[in-house]
């Protein structure tokens, strides 16, 4: 006998029937109740008892439909789901559940209420492998103390990217709401609120983007800890580079900063950063050690410090370098927001001075302030004149607004606005073309800006 044609044909027999046993034609939905048990087929008729027995049985394709009630559970996946055949947990009603680690890529989670973490940092928690895991629709709650809504695992060997974070509410969370590390995010169209003095967002990831979210953010319970809607540092090695924070809505308070990004470990990775469309209201400022951050077509609303935007520049920190500011609108900004010295953009020495033009800078009762571009606009309207309804923080300009066709174009570097319409030719000041004039997202009334 031909041992050598026979081990062969051995191995390729193994391989082949281990194929057809891995290779899957078609997907299976599960179901899992209240009502259910375990020793069920899994099915609509006969579910599961158990959102973890679903998690123990699923491959990729399957879906498992949680029935609403309360789950007593902290789940872990057992399997990898792939590109075209992800693992999906759907909630119906949101269902609760307490906690979920995901180890594997290409994991969903729709649709939950995930209200504590049990032996784990975060309500979700993404540990090693766990790349394009899509988090989808969700509630997290009133986290308790010291736990993450979502948390990335830091130390992971195969540290998690390109993960999805779209439509989740967190509410009241009593800690940081998310901490993305690894690269390739998009964390998009979320609502974040809070009056509980924590930060929304530690953003230590690069490549990644912040888009279309609303913050409503607030420290009303003398929280002593650092408040920021998005924070960022370089501790350990970790590098944030080429991130972009576009489309979002903020509303805060003077104990609220916008964010605060830091370069500890001085290499330069943190840097690249680019903020368009925004809109914040009433936030106390952001402190950027990082270079080349720029900001583009955002609107700043009675924010209660000296300067809305710092460039800073400090030995341990890191160097606001090679910054640009332009097409931004500042309205009655500043600690005093009459003093001609406050309220647009500050920076600590000439080193960190960033590139400025065509930025409305305007005081109360539309005063002028002591600063001067070139083609910039300095005072000479009151907000009624700029804007369709403040009051309401309705930043659509008016049909006479100075902010029209006053821009520089930036064409180059992106073509849309705060609705995701294309700009004109012309470009305007601030986050909404005049042709695409439509009403801003509208704060809550208990958080109207005052």
């Amino acid at each position: 006998m031909n041992t050598k044609f026979y081990r062969r044909f051995l191995f390729f027999v193994g391989v082949s029937i281990q194929s057809l046993v891995l290779c899957k034609t078609t997907a299976t939905t599960y179901y899992v109740g209240t009502n259910g048990s375990d020793a069920n087929a899994g099915t609509k008729e006969e579910p599961w008892r158990t959102v973890q027995k679903a998690a123990n049985s699923m491959i990729a394709g399957d879906t498992a439909i949680v029935s609403t009630g309360t789950y007593d559970e902290a789940i872990t996946t057992q399997n990898p789901g792939s590109l075209d055949q992800p693992i999906t947990f759907r909630a119906q009603d949101y269902a609760s559940i307490n906690s979920i680690s995901i180890n594997h890529e290409h994991i969903r989670i729709e649709g939950f209420n995930i209200v504590k973490a049990v032996g784990a940092w975060g309500l979700i928690s993404l540990n090693s492998g766990a790349h394009y895991v899509e988090i989808v629709d969700n509630k997290f709650i009133n986290t308790p103390a010291s736990n993450y809504g979502i948390w990335w695992n830091s130390s992971s060997a195969d540290m998690p990217s390109n993960a999805l974070i779209s439509g989740n509410e967190f509410i009241d969370m009593d800690f940081i709401c998310i901490n993305p590390h690894g690269s390739g995010h998009t964390i998009t169209n979320n609502v974040f609120s809070s009056n509980k003095g924590w930060d929304a967002i530690r953003l230590t990831a690069s490549n990644s983007v912040i888009s279309d979210n609303e913050f409503y953010w607030r420290n009303e319970v003398n929280n002593p800890n650092h408040t920021d809607c998005i924070q960022s540092f370089t501790t350990g090695g970790w590098i944030a580079l080429n991130n972009v924070i576009e489309r979002n809505i903020f509303v805060g308070d003077s104990n609220t900063q916008i964010g605060n990004i830091e370069d500890q470990d001085l290499k330069g990775n943190m840097g690249h950063w680019t903020w368009r469309n925004n809109i914040f209201v009433g936030f106390w400022s952001i402190n950027i050690y990082g270079h080349h951050f720029e900001w583009y077509n955002n609107i700043f609303y009675k924010c209660p410090v000296s300067h809305p935007l710092q460039f800073r520049s400090s030995t341990n920190k890191g160097n606001a370098t090679n910054g640009k500011v332009y097409n931004n609108i500042f309205i009655e900004c500043g600690a005093n927001p009459a003093s001609k010295d406050q309220g647009w953009y500050g920076y600590d020495s000439p080193t960190v001075k960033p590139e400025a033009d065509y930025n409305l800078i305007i005081g109360p009762n539309g005063s002028a302030k002591n600063i001067n571009e070139s083609n910039g606009i300095n005072g000479g309207y009151l907000p009624a004149q700029i804007f369709k309804n403040i009051t309401a923080l309705d930043f659509a300009p008016t049909a006479t607004s100075p902010v029209i066709d006053n821009g520089v174009d930036l064409s180059l570097l992106f073509s849309d606005d705060l609705n995701q319409r294309d700009r004109s030719n012309k470009w305007d000041i601030g986050a909404i073309e005049h042709s695409n004039a439509t009403a801003a997202p509208i704060a809550p009334s208990e958080l109207e800006a005052q």
